[in-house]
């Protein structure tokens, strides 16, 4: 099986070429040939988001599409954008959705694909080098929070989960974040760690206590799946695909009303309840060990394996 890539983007920091790196590596080790350029053979072209390579129609590939989801800022021009993205949905043979909630905002918006065959949900997964055991840092507090993204998207709410966090008026709790933060709020319980390599993630969650994750509408974030693989129980709220990763191991807020799949003013998202964090973060740390299974229905070895059938079924169809 020869495999091509198509990236929408090479930008080695963000969450779609992170996974790809995994998936791409573990392929390798099943004997898969990953194609770089697209020129040459393949049977199958992997496409990112969006955009197909026109070499897939050359060789007669099939086009398998890994979609998280859709641009649904109201403030933004998200039907412009969403253009390319309708375009590569409806003429690709197979489906990838993240989650069950990325498929109902793209029926939702688009309708079902008017080519694709066959479709599936396959959520992200990660390395071995996640995992509970192994060195760790001293942040220095008594109980440590987490959390870690791509914070250029409001949608995500730092700045809320900073003001969350500092109303609690709790000395015996820190809070660290990962990723690149545009003035940051200083405050002596919160250290900003900055943009760590995906190869040094696990000692910076396993050091932590509880992982809280407040976007949104967010659909398989590769920061959720890395902490709860790390033993990291989570705190996130009802809407979006991240509960449909939590399988108790952590909590599930219903912080605010149902989102309803329409696109909404992403620099207006509700408040979040101080009330409701307050009582989650004490309940998982009154009994921790009460959240914290192993997971490798978040391994790269299940994930790949899954890709790999369902690579297989689309080229048998």
């Amino acid at each position: 099986m020869k495999i091509a890539f198509n990236r929408r983007e090479n930008n080695p920091t963000i969450g779609p070429y992170i996974f790809q790196e995994r998936l791409i590596k573990y392929l390798e080790k099943r004997g898969v040939d990953i194609v770089h350029n697209a020129g040459r053979y393949h049977d199958l072209q992997f496409v990112n988001i969006s955009g197909i390579d026109p070499e897939a129609k050359h060789w007669g590939s099939k086009t398998v599409l890994r979609i998280d989801g859709i641009y649904h800022d109201s403030t933004t021009n998200c039907r412009g954008q969403n253009v390319e993205i309708s375009n590569t949905y409806h003429n690709v043979d197979a489906i990838v959705f993240q989650c069950e909630f990325s498929r109902k905002m793209l029926y939702k918006h688009f309708g079902k694909s008017h080519k694709a065959k066959y479709e599936t949900i396959i959520r992200n997964g990660v390395g071995s080098s996640f995992c509970p055991q192994g060195e760790k840092i001293n942040y220095g507090f008594e109980h440590t929070l987490i959390v870690s993204g791509k914070w250029s998207w409001p949608s995500k709410r730092l700045s809320q989960m900073i003001k969350c966090f500092i109303s609690l008026n709790r000395k015996d709790l820190g809070l660290v974040v990962l990723g690149n933060v545009k003035n940051p709020v200083i405050h002596p319980q919160i250290k900003y760690i900055g943009f760590v390599s995906p190869a040094k993630l696990p000692i910076y969650y396993r050091s932590a206590d509880i992982m809280v994750h407040m976007a949104y509408t967010d659909w398989c974030p590769n920061s959720v799946v890395e902490g709860l693989v790390s033993g990291l129980p989570v705190i996130t709220t009802h809407n979006g695909g991240v509960p449909e990763l939590i399988q108790g191991c952590g909590i599930v807020i219903k912080n605010e009303p149902d989102y309803n799949l329409e696109f909404l003013n992403h620099s207006k998202l509700p408040e979040l309840n101080v009330d409701l964090m307050n009582e989650s973060i004490d309940i998982i740390l009154h009994k921790r060990e009460d959240f914290i299974r192993p997971r490798p229905d978040l391994s790269i070895e299940s994930c790949g394996e899954q890709y790999l059938n369902f690579f297989n079924k689309v080229l048998a169809g």
